[in-house]
């Protein structure tokens, strides 16, 4: 791949430096880009692409790590740092020998694609892109029940599943004994790049004792939580119905936590 430096104004005038873009011609194939993936509050590293030989020292390169091509993290020129962001300054470092950017502690914002370009007498050395993805725990999923209506026969049950606090926007799937049903969810987020909260809901005419499971999946990861409904009062005489309706009065029927155990 050939490419050619250019110098965006607005970057160079804040730094008083020509610190470019690297412009690639589509000459051969590119480079693929490497996936680093943290979480929320870790340290993460990300490589670069060219080590200085141990003859050598910091002082005579121009390193960039750039984000999303025009947000300088971090800038080093003949040894000095020149250039730092602040969003993250005191949350930087740079290794001086394999120029490896560390970032802690990790933000939802920082998600992004970075690049780290390396440059020696007026020469570019080489440069590398890092795709960065961040993640934030989801809570565990609480699921509760609410009766809608009752009969001897049938109990409607509103099922309710929520989760918050987590990153990126999460899959939302569940079990009825042990078969595979869909949640009507809704997600709520001030951004897209602000946590979510994630709840779904279920509507089940309930004939004989249930057990369901929400599960919230996000960027490889997934929380679960399982509720056993005991259908006690789904009845074949009147007065077993009788005892039920006095039983969900006194105690009405509200469950959260994994694998417990609610009776209706």
């Amino acid at each position: 791949m050939m490419c050619l430096p250019a110098s965006p104004p607005a970057l160079a005038l804040r730094l008083g430096l020509g610190l470019f873009v690297l412009l690639c011609l589509g000459i051969g194939q590119a480079m693929e880009k490497k996936v680093v993936r943290s979480k929320v509050g870790e340290k993460v590293s990300l490589p670069c692409c060219h080590r200085i030989p141990s003859s050598e020292s910091l002082h005579t390169y121009r390193v960039y790590w750039q984000k999303n091509i025009t947000e300088v993290v971090l800038a080093y020129s003949e040894g000095n740092m020149i250039s730092s962001h602040e969003r993250y300054q005191n949350r930087t470092e740079m290794d001086p020998w394999n120029l490896t950017l560390w970032i802690s502690p990790m933000e939802i914002l920082d998600n992004g694609s970075y690049k780290c370009i390396v440059q020696r007498n007026s020469i570019v050395v080489c440069d590398q892109s890092v795709i960065l993805f961040v993640t934030a725990d989801f809570s565990k999923p609480n699921i509760t029940a609410e009766v809608a209506a009752d009969s001897c026969d049938v109990t409607e049950m509103v099922i309710t599943c929520s989760s918050h606090g987590g990153f990126p926007k999460p899959k939302i799937s569940g079990a009825l004994n042990n078969m595979s049903v869909e949640w009507n969810a809704n997600w709520v987020s001030e951004s897209s790049f602000s946590p979510y909260n994630v709840t779904g809901k279920l509507l089940l005419n309930v004939t004989k004792d249930v057990d369901i499971t929400c599960s919230v999946e996000y960027n490889g990861f997934s929380k679960s939580t399982s509720l056993l409904i005991i259908c006690s009062h789904c009845c074949k005489h009147q007065d077993s119905v009788e005892d039920g309706v006095k039983e969900y009065t006194k105690a009405p029927m509200s469950s959260k936590g994994t694998a417990e155990t609610s009776s209706i």
